[in-house]
């Protein structure tokens, strides 16, 4: 039955109610009739949803999908890929691999090339125990080693304290390691036999060709020497004089002997104060400061000295020119033809000390050919200087001296070598002293030298001093005086003078001999008791006038003249010789 709506109208009329009931008990009926259709409908539906058995019989071809056989084929072949990529080593780790990666070190890098074993022919082999492992370097008898982890290096050093087996018969003859004789000038090896005898008869005798042993009291013997360069014996050496020029060429180095005096104010240029040491002095049109010169005592300070020489400085000076120079000086007689020529050298030595800080002393030496004739011009010979220091301290320097080829001496014999002691020098000497510049006195104060000495050769030997009466005697062949050695000439005394007769004579009386024989005629100074010069004492006490010496020579003179004498008469006189270079 066709369902027909009805609109029921707001006011419902009675007679069509029970129309209207009646039509919708159809339209009821009719609706649970579909209701059983649509469950119907709805199972169906649902049991085609269930069923998986291709109800409609569709093929792979009408909805464009893989056969079975194609699906696993392909399926197949995606194993057989995967178990070969699964299988490459090359590309995968193991997993032994893996647990090798995962206890690497953080930083670690890769280690391309180690040892794991260490193998010494004959011993047996190290062999690495664990990943870290340490291998032990132990240095053994006589090595030793030191590391520097700075530097990674390991040091082996033999301290040749080894001590290697018994295996000198294999190094001798019948051995198999000879080690062959050693031959002279060339490969160094075993003692041959011959040489070996010739130790075995070694002897402290003067035997020729023979090696030389000490005897049990440490002494040997040798032949007298006859060349230069020969060993000398206790014999030669005590035969020799007691002086050598080589040895000391210095008289009076440890200023023992002042004839002259002991102290010296302001001395000029070419006075000489102790015996020997002259003074070379110039201002170049300055002022010297007040100088002193004086014998002081070491007692102590210096080994085998017992004076010194004092300067005293009394300041700078003034206005001092490019080529003024202070120096003390020794001219050494024939010191020139001795110890100078090709090749040869001197060694000037002395020690010294200053109170002015920074002091310089120098030192030079000069070459004089001697006087008369035509001799070759003086040659100086550049030194250096030192910077003195408060305490005694020994300075030498060795001088290469010129040749003598080619020279000529002076006629009157009398060359020398000088040493000059320089404490002060202007611009224009300063290369004399080795320096680039002039060297002032200072400031007020002292400088002190004492041992002065030269020897020939290039060593400065030790100081010998000489006893008091060879050093006087020394320094008497160029200066003497009839006073005693402590009294100043023209001193007013009686000791010492020389009484002298006149006999018949108004005008002479008897000369007298000299202690020691002068280096040449000396020149002679008289003295009354009273110390006036150029007079005698008669003897009544009166001086007379004009004494002169006369027929002097190296001996001494033969008579003193004077005037106003009177005959039968005695008189006395004090003299000096003067002999100096």
């Amino acid at each position: 039955m066709a369902f027909i709506p009805r609109i029921i109208e707001k006011f419902l009329d009675m007679a069509n109610l029970k129309k209207h009931n009646d039509n919708y008990a159809d339209i009821k009926t009719e609706l649970d009739a579909n209701d059983v259709k649509a469950a119907t409908a709805q199972a169906d539906i649902n049991s085609h949803k269930s069923n998986t058995s291709n109800p409609h019989a569709v093929t792979a071809a009408q909805v464009g999908a893989e056969t079975p056989a194609g699906a696993q084929a392909k399926a197949t072949a995606v194993q057989t890929n995967l178990n070969t990529h699964a299988n490459n080593n090359a590309i995968h780790t193991t997993q032994t691999e893996k647990d090798k990666l995962a206890g690497i070190q953080a930083l670690a890098e890769v280690n391309q090339f180690a040892f794991s074993k260490v193998a010494v022919a004959g011993q047996s082999d190290v062999d690495a125990d664990t990943k870290t492992d340490t291998l032990n370097i132990a240095g053994g008898t006589g090595i030793t080693i030191t590391t520097n982890p700075v530097t990674d290096t390991l040091t082996f050093t033999a301290t040749g304290t080894a001590t290697p087996g018994a295996h000198a018969s294999s190094h001798i003859t019948g051995g198999a390691d000879v080690i062959p004789d050693a031959v002279s000038g060339g490969n160094s090896g075993l003692m041959p036999g011959a040489d070996r005898a010739a130790m075995a008869g070694a002897t402290s005798a003067a035997t020729p060709s023979t090696f030389v042993k000490r005897d049990a009291a440490n002494r040997f013997k040798v032949a007298a020497p006859a060349a230069a360069d020969d060993v000398a014996n206790k014999t030669y050496v005590d035969n020799l004089p007691a002086i050598s020029m080589a040895r000391q060429a210095i008289i009076n180095g440890n200023f023992d002997v002042w004839q002259r005096g002991t102290s010296f104010a302001n001395p000029s240029n070419g006075l000489y104060t102790a015996d020997r040491y002259q003074v070379s002095s110039g201002s170049d049109g300055g002022t010297f400061p007040a100088i002193t010169h004086l014998r002081a005592e070491t007692a102590g300070l210096v080994a085998d000295s017992f004076y010194f020489y004092r300067m005293i400085f009394g300041g700078a000076g003034a206005s001092l020119g490019n080529l003024s120079y202070y120096w003390l000086r020794q001219k050494i007689d024939q010191g020139t033809r001795y110890l100078c020529g090709a090749s040869k050298k001197v060694t000037v030595s002395f020690w010294a000390r200053s109170d002015i800080p920074g002091k310089k002393i120098g030192l030079h030496i000069q070459q004089y050919y001697g006087s008369g004739g035509t001799p070759s011009a003086l040659e100086t010979i550049n030194g250096t200087n030192w910077t003195l220091t408060a305490n005694w301290n020994k300075y030498s320097l060795t001088l290469d001296t010129n040749t003598l080829v080619g020279k000529t001496f002076g006629t009157n014999n009398d060359d020398y070598l000088i040493v000059n002691l320089m404490y002060q020098w202007g611009s224009g000497y300063a290369a004399r002293a080795g320096a680039s510049a002039a060297e002032g006195f200072g400031a007020a104060g002292n400088v002190d030298v004492t041992q002065i000495q030269v020897c020939s050769g290039d060593a400065a030997l030790p100081f010998q001093p000489k006893s008091f009466v060879d050093e006087l005697a020394l320094c008497q062949r160029y200066y003497e005086k009839s006073y005693s050695v402590s009294a100043v000439p023209g001193s007013a005394t009686l000791i010492g003078m020389v009484m002298g007769g006149n006999g018949l004579s108004t005008t002479d009386v008897r000369g007298t001999s000299f202690k020691v024989s002068k280096r040449t005629a000396p020149t002679v100074t008289l003295y009354s008791q009273t110390g006036n010069v150029s007079r005698m004492t008669a003897n009544g006490g009166t001086d007379t006038a004009n004494a002169v010496a006369s027929y002097v020579g190296t001996e001494g003179f033969l008579i003193v003249s004077s005037t106003g004498l009177s005959t039968a008469g005695y008189y006395y006189y004090h003299y000096i010789a003067d002999a100096e270079l």
